[in-house]
């Protein structure tokens, strides 16, 4: 179920341009456990309801499409952001592309 969440995640960075790195036509187990390191099961589904650049979301955006509250949404979000996982700028939120997240320290 947890490689689930991170492959679900994986897909969207795989929207980017960039893509996310693969192997053998899958997800790289590398990126997966990555993943895993800088998101926790519960980070990683959330920020799966995000859209990638360039079109950012509200905190209510991202609820409604994961059918949550919003205000049990915004603070997962604020968190993220503050760990450098997730872009967040004047209310709004969006993944990082790839190359910024795989170099994140």
């Amino acid at each position: 179920m947890e490689e689930m969440v991170y492959k679900k995640l994986a897909e969207k960075f795989d929207m980017y341009v960039t893509g996310a790195p693969k192997k053998a036509n899958d997800f790289s187990p590398a990126f997966l456990k990555y993943l895993g390191m800088l998101y926790t099961p519960e980070e990683a589904e959330l920020a799966a309801f995000l859209s990638v650049a360039p079109e950012p979301m509200t905190a209510k955006e991202v609820a409604d499409k994961a059918g949550r509250p919003a205000d049990e949404v915004e603070p997962v979000l604020g968190h993220l952001v503050e760990k450098g996982v997730v872009l967040g700028f004047d209310g709004q939120y969006m993944l990082p592309i790839v190359p910024i997240l795989v170099n994140h320290y």
